[in-house]
């Protein structure tokens, strides 16, 4: 029952996203900000699996207007699915690095990895890889591209079966105000 719960909640909110009805609550935040808690959160789930999570976030990086209750569950998501993914002795690690007038945050695990054939349709609702750990209903990596869609960003996957995935996406940084002419 808990499990159809979350299955009718998931397709609620990718319906929502899709439609533009759940827009981001934007703000001034950093990337630590956003990373900390999702990091934090799995950290017991990583341990007890015995894969090691961390993070690698690179220093100045510039602030985002984003929403982050909705960034963490992107994170939450793409950290989760390379723990379930990933053997005991593997690991995680989250990274972040300014890229031009966006910053660039990637998962990459040292897991199973996605077969090819399913690299182009892994975000598609619904798309799940035969014989990978079962553990939800594929519907979360959809909803993961339309939040990352809706705050101007891309998301993007490369993996090698058997040496594990990234999963990749930008935000735009937050451009400084520009103060126009000032004449004296």
């Amino acid at each position: 029952l808990e499990r159809l719960e979350r299955l009718m909640r998931d397709l609620l909110d990718v319906t929502k996203l899709e439609a533009g009805a759940s827009p981001p609550r934007l703000e001034l935040t950093s990337i630590a900000n956003l990373t900390k808690h999702p990091v934090d959160n799995l950290k017991i789930q990583a341990e007890k699996k015995g894969v090691t999570l961390s993070a690698d976030i690179a220093a100045g990086i510039a602030e985002v207007r984003a929403d982050p209750t909705q960034i963490g569950r992107v994170l939450t998501n793409l950290i989760a699915n390379a723990i379930r993914h990933t053997p005991p002795g593997g690991s995680v690690t989250v990274r972040a690095r300014g890229s031009g007038n966006v910053v660039i945050l990637s998962v990459e695990d040292t897991g199973e990895g996605i077969p090819e054939e399913y690299r182009k349709r892994i975000f598609d609702r619904f798309v799940q890889v035969p014989g990978a750990t079962q553990g939800g209903a594929g519907l979360g990596l959809s909803i993961a591209r339309n939040i990352v869609q809706a705050h101007g960003g891309e998301m993007s996957v490369e993996s090698q079966v058997g040496k594990g995935s990234t999963f990749r996406f930008t935000l735009p940084i937050e451009e400084e105000p520009s103060g126009g002419d000032i004449k004296v």
